[in-house]
């Protein structure tokens, strides 16, 4: 079950502000109740860059409740 979500951030390394691309790391447990956060692989649409970000736990649980699908993800969950 693999989710990539899709909100605003910013690259640091072209420091693009807009939509960016945040998915799941196979293996990351994402149900822990007692984790500050999670780890998510980052993809900038401007500079093509992947790198993993720790996001923090209140923000995930944002991430999650407006979560959709991705348009264009074949996988489906």
């Amino acid at each position: 079950m693999s989710k990539r979500f899709k909100v605003w951030g910013h690259c640091d390394d072209c420091h693009f502000d807009g939509l960016i691309y945040f998915s799941m790391i196979d293996g990351e447990d994402y149900d822990d109740p007692d984790s500050l956060g999670v780890m998510l692989v980052q993809d900038c649409p401007s500079c093509e860059v992947s790198v993993n970000t720790f996001i923090p736990m209140d923000l995930y649980q944002e991430f999650l409740v407006g979560y959709e699908p991705v348009k264009g993800d074949e996988e489906s969950t």
